[in-house]
C-alpha cells in the first residue's frame, strides 16, 4: 500500500518447512498505521493459532481505538497484554490443556513518529540512509551471552541454542513484559521500518539488510527479493520468512529530527522477577524441544 506519506508492503514465505507459522498485519486509517509480526514457536502446539491470535487482537483493537492514539505506548503494552491473554485461553480450552506460544514485534506509526516494542527474537530495524540508525535487541538466551560478555557476536550465530527464546506470548500465566523504545523515532524522508522474522534477518544480517532496502525501486519488490535470498541461503533448513516494511517519503513533521533512536536493553520495571521469567521460559522450551527430538 502507499499514500503520499509512506509506502507499506509486506511478504510471508513458507520456506523449506511444512507450514507458514509465521503471520503480520499492515493496518491503516487515515493519519495512524500499525505494523505487526509474529512468529508462532516450534516445538509447542499450534504457534500458527498463537501468532494468529496476535493478529487478529491487533485488527480489533485497532478497529476500536480513536486515531490517532492518545498514548501510543500504552496501546502497544495493551496490545501484547490481550493477545497473551488470549493465547492463554486458547490453549485452556483444549483437551488435554495445550501451550501454544509466539513471539511479536509491533510498530505504531503516527505524526511523522514511530513508536515499537517486542517481545522474542522478531525484530524490527530501522533503517536511514543504507545503514541501522536502531533495531530491538532479541529476548534469546545467546543475546544474554553475548550481553554477559560470555560469546560475541560471531560466536552467537553457530550456537547450538541460538533459536531458544527467553521470552514469547504465551506459555505462562503472567503476561511478559513488552520492550518497547525509550523514545519515539521522528521519521525522516527515506527512512525504511523492517519487522521482521529471524527466517529473515538470520540468514541475511543486519549489513545486508540495510543495503538491500536502499534504493529507490519499489518497496514490495526489494522485500520480496531479500525473502527469496533468506530461503535461498537458509536452504534446504529455510524457517518460514516473514517481513513488514515500509517506507516514510515526507519529510520530518515538527521539529528537527531526532537523534538515533536509543533501544530499551532491559525492561523498566521488576528487572528481577522478569528475568527469573525468562529463565523459565528457556529452560522449558529446551525441554519441549528435547522430547520432540
Amino acid at each position: 500500500m502507499s499514500s503520499s506519506m509512506f509506502e507499506t508492503t509486506h511478504v510471508s514465505l513458507v520456506g523449506n518447512r511444512n507450514n507458514n507459522q509465521d503471520r503480520c498485519a499492515v493496518l491503516e486509517s487515515v493519519d495512524t498505521v500499525l505494523l505487526v509480526v509474529a512468529d508462532g514457536m516450534g516445538g509447542h502446539p499450534k504457534g500458527e493459532e498463537a501468532a494468529q491470535l496476535v493478529v487478529d487482537t491487533c485488527e480489533d483493537a485497532f478497529m476500536r481505538t480513536k486515531k490517532p492514539i492518545a498514548e501510543p505506548e500504552r496501546f502497544l503494552e495493551h496490545i501484547a497484554r490481550q493477545a497473551h491473554e488470549a493465547i492463554i485461553t486458547f490453549g485452556y480450552r483444549h483437551i488435554p490443556a495445550i501451550d501454544p506460544r509466539t513471539t511479536v514485534v509491533l510498530c505504531l506509526v503516527q505524526n511523522g513518529l514511530a513508536y515499537w516494542g517486542h517481545v522474542g527474537d522478531s525484530r524490527l530495524y530501522h533503517f536511514r540512509e543504507g545503514g541501522v540508525a536502531g533495531k530491538t535487541i532479541d529476548h534469546s538466551y545467546v543475546e544474554r551471552l553475548r550481553e554477559q560478555g560470555i560469546i560475541n557476536d560471531a560466536e552467537k550465530e553457530n550456537h547450538p541454542f541460538r533459536n531458544y527464546v527467553t521470552r514469547c506470548l504465551g506459555g505462562s500465566p503472567t503476561p511478559p513484559e513488552l520492550t518497547l523504545l525509550d523514545t519515539p523515532a521522528r521519521l525522516e524522508k527515506g527512512d525504511i521500518l523492517l519487522l521482521c522474522t529471524d527466517g529473515l534477518w538470520g540468514p541475511l544480517g543486519d549489513e545486508r539488510l540495510a543495503a538491500g532496502l536502499d534504493n529507490g525501486e519499489k518497496l514490495s519488490s526489494l522485500l520480496t527479493r531479500m525473502a527469496d535470498m533468506a530461503v535461498d541461503e537458509a536452504s534446504p533448513s529455510s524457517d518460514n520468512v516473514t517481513g513488514v516494511a515500509m517506507r516514510w517519503l515526507f519529510p520530518a513533521i515538527g521539529q528537527a529530527a531526532a537523534a538515533a533512536p536509543v533501544v530499551r536493553a532491559a525492561d523498566k520495571t521488576d528487572k528481577l522477577t522478569q528475568a527469573i521469567d525468562d529463565l523459565k521460559t528457556a529452560l522449558e522450551i529446551f525441554d519441549a524441544r528435547t522430547r520432540q527430538d
